[in-house]
């Protein structure tokens, strides 16, 4: 199968040079004040338990940068985990946001990104890509 992951750069870069240099990928569920599991629309808590429960070792990651296309594809381990550290987080995003990161196998760092129209998500399952 094949994931599409928002690199989520409007964070900034730090985020996004960290999932490549560590072999991971982060999804945030935001932070405790937001109460995104009470929310009824798609959150990136939604898109994250449909990968957990979907997801096999194996399967193809590409990571999207907005407007840009897809710059990385990597496989999923098999293996998840929520940050037990702030050293740990995600360097961009508020110590506050509560995440999980996604362990990949090696990414594969494109020299010229692929074009790809992106659905408005940031993780989600992409049955037309090959």
């Amino acid at each position: 199968m094949n994931w599409i992951i928002n690199s989520c750069r409007k964070s900034g870069r730090d985020n996004e040079q960290a999932m490549l240099d560590n072999n991971i990928f982060y999804i945030g569920f935001g932070t405790p004040i937001e109460n995104r599991k009470e929310k009824k629309s798609n959150t990136t808590i939604k898109q994250f338990d449909f990968f957990s429960t979907t997801a096999k070792k194996g399967d193809k990651i590409h990571l999207y940068v907005n407007k840009i296309g897809i710059v990385a594809i990597g496989e999923f381990t098999g293996t998840y985990y929520l940050p037990k550290t702030d050293d740990e987080k995600a360097p961009d995003w508020s110590k506050l946001e509560c995440q999980c990161h996604v362990k990949i196998d090696i990414w594969n760092k494109l020299s010229v990104p692929l074009k790809y129209k992106p659905r408005p998500l940031t993780l989600y399952l992409d049955k037309n890509m090959t």
